[in-house]
Order: structure tokens, then C-alpha cells, then sequence
């Protein structure tokens, strides 16, 4: 969430589900492993932030 508070633009909203009262492994651009839940990727790439 520290990286949430960091972006000033979100343009497309892409960052509007980032909240503790979902799993962050259903966070947009976030793919996380089957079993561990861990975060295994994060595809940010052309939404515009800044």
C-alpha cells in the first residue's frame, strides 16, 4: 500500500481496489501463486501512472 501512496496520477483508476478490505492477490495488475498467496508479479505497464 506504501507504493499506493506514492503515485499522484492514477488516470484510469487502476489502483482504486488497492485496500485492506480485499486480498492484495485480487488487486488490479498484481498475479500472485496458487498455493502461498505470494506476489509473483505486477503489471502496471501503460495505465498511466505517475
Amino acid at each position: 500500500m506504501s507504493f499506493k501512496f506514492l503515485v499522484t496520477k492514477d488516470p484510469y483508476n487502476v489502483l482504486s481496489n488497492w485496500n485492506s478490505n480485499i486480498s492484495f492477490c485480487d488487486w488490479n495488475g498484481v498475479s500472485c501463486s496458487r498455493g502461498s498467496q505470494r506476489v509473483v508479479a505486477l503489471n502496471l505497464s501503460e495505465k498511466a501512472l505517475e
